[in-house]
């Protein structure tokens, strides 16, 4: 997270740094409101941010996204494999690490499907902000297809 002080300084930095390169990666930068929250907005420009695809990125009010059975989970490490994914989510059915298709690496977030979105709803409760490979995660609920 990079914090400021003041809301045209956000807008400057998004406007001049979108896109950016890092470590031969492609930045996409985005507006969250607290750390422990998703908000919307902003122009995320590239392919989309959390608000194209499957992504989800909470409801209008900066809520939580609509319940689902499937949880979107962001900021993963690029060491996570699937199984490591699975395995950090309790009576999780399945997950999946989005990979880059022509390099195969990590895209840095995963979708894991539970059961039920009782299921679902109760492990977001319990790894949203949590600790996985050296890595905070952000959980939400994601959209259906």
């Amino acid at each position: 997270y990079i914090e400021f002080e003041a809301a045209d300084k956000v807008k400057e930095f998004m406007d001049s740094s979108q896109g950016m390169e890092v470590d031969g990666r492609s930045v996409t930068l985005d507006y969250v409101g607290a750390k422990s929250s998703f908000q919307k907005g902003g122009d995320r420009g590239g392919r989309g941010g959390r608000g194209a695809g499957r992504g989800g990125g909470g409801g209008r009010d900066g809520g939580p996204s609509a319940k689902s059975k499937t949880l979107i989970v962001l900021g993963l490490s690029y060491n996570t494999d699937q199984d490591g994914l699975q395995s950090a989510f309790a009576d999780s059915m399945s997950a999946r690490v989005a990979t880059d298709r022509e390099t195969g690496q990590s895209r840095g977030f995963g979708f894991v499907d539970f059961d039920s979105e009782d299921s679902a709803s109760k492990a977001l409760e319990v790894m949203n902000q949590s600790e996985l490979d050296g890595r905070t995660l952000r959980v939400d609920f994601a959209a259906e297809k």
